[in-house]
C-alpha cells in the first residue's frame, strides 16, 4: 500500500509540475511582449529629456559665449560633441551641465535655425528613435 501512495505523490508532483510548464508557456509571448514595449516606452522616455537637454545646454552656452543656430550635439559611445553653426564647439567656458538621462550611444539632436528640433538615430540598447520637428517621437528596433 505505501508503494501505491509514493507512486500517486509522483504522479501529482509530475502533474503539477507540467501544469506550471504549460502556464509559463502561455503567458511568455505577453511578458515579452510587456517588457519590449516598455522598453520601447523608456527610448521615447529617454529621447524628449535629451531633446530638453540639447535645449539647456544651448541656453546655458549661449548666456557664456555667443554661439549661433543651427545648433547640433552629436551622441557618441564616448559622450557628445557640440557644434554650433558646422562649427565644433570647443568648451572655453566651464559648463556644469549633467544630464539625469541615460544618453544615447549614437545618434544626433539638432536645433535650426527657425527653433525646431531634429532627432537623428538616436540609439538606446536595441531602440533607434528620431523625430522631426514637433512630431511624435518613433522608436523602433
Amino acid at each position: 500500500m505505501n508503494d501505491y501512495v509514493k507512486e500517486i505523490k509522483m504522479v501529482e508532483n509530475g502533474l503539477v509540475i507540467i501544469l506550471l510548464f504549460v502556464i509559463i508557456i502561455i503567458l511568455l509571448p505577453s511578458v515579452t511582449t510587456m517588457a519590449s514595449k516598455s522598453m520601447q516606452v523608456a527610448a521615447e522616455a529617454n529621447t524628449a529629456a535629451n531633446v530638453e537637454f540639447v535645449k539647456e545646454l544651448y541656453t546655458t552656452i549661449n548666456l557664456n559665449d555667443n554661439i549661433g543656430l543651427p545648433f547640433k550635439v552629436i551622441y557618441d559611445k564616448n559622450g557628445y560633441k557640440i557644434y554650433s553653426n558646422g562649427i565644433r564647439y570647443k568648451k572655453e567656458v566651464n559648463i556644469n551641465i549633467d544630464s539625469k538621462n541615460k544618453l544615447p550611444t549614437r545618434g544626433s539632436i539638432e536645433i535650426e535655425s527657425d527653433g525646431y528640433t531634429i532627432v537623428k538615430n538616436l540609439k538606446f540598447g536595441s531602440y533607434t528613435c528620431s523625430q522631426i520637428r514637433e512630431e511624435d517621437i518613433i522608436c523602433e528596433r
